[in-house]
């Protein structure tokens, strides 16, 4: 009976775990930053719902669809979605707790007009991830069902056509 070396499936099983090794490492290391991206993102969140003013950044995107002095209740609701976001990915949050609170924050006091006003800007943000745009498929249907495209259809329209003309800069920006 030949005699295999034991060298060879040696080194092919360190190999095999030093290469599993590796990406396990480097998938802890982006999802630790992304959760370290979002906590910050949350607080940056919490601050402009306290004093809207602070940066006037945020509330350009809503502009003029939200009324003054509103804008903390939209941070809010991104707030919310981002929750279920992440409840969702970590098994927190059920697929059938989900769908319960994507048609609860849809009747929620700007819940369709908040999705309205940022769907297309989370669906190019969504696209390379498939956890996310499976999310964004989740909430787009709870939106649809709650009448939302019908309710913001002339917004949709408006923000599709703003999308698609070249974008400049503003004169405040062009001067400095």
């Amino acid at each position: 009976m030949p005699h295999r070396p034991l060298a060879t499936p040696v080194s092919l099983t360190i190999a095999v775990f030093g290469t599993a090794h590796l990406l396990l490492a480097d998938r802890h290391h982006r999802q630790r930053q992304e959760l370290l991206a979002m906590q910050v993102h949350n607080d940056l969140l919490a601050d402009v719902i306290r004093d809207p003013e602070t940066d006037p950044a945020w509330s350009s995107q809503y502009e003029p669809w939200v009324k003054p002095g509103e804008d903390a209740k939209y941070f809010t609701l991104n707030r919310w979605l981002e929750w279920y976001r992440r409840g969702h990915l970590a098994r927190v949050i059920t697929t059938s707790d989900l769908q319960v609170n994507l048609t609860t924050f849809m009747k929620l006091d700007g819940g369709t007009l908040m999705w309205a006003l940022t769907r297309d800007k989370r669906w190019q943000q969504s696209a390379p991830h498939r956890l996310r745009r499976r999310f964004f498929r989740r909430v787009d249907t709870a939106f649809r069902k709650a009448g939302g495209e019908l309710t913001h259809a002339d917004l949709i329209r408006e923000q599709r056509a703003a999308a698609d003309r070249p974008q400049t800069m503003p004169p405040s920006a062009q001067d400095g």
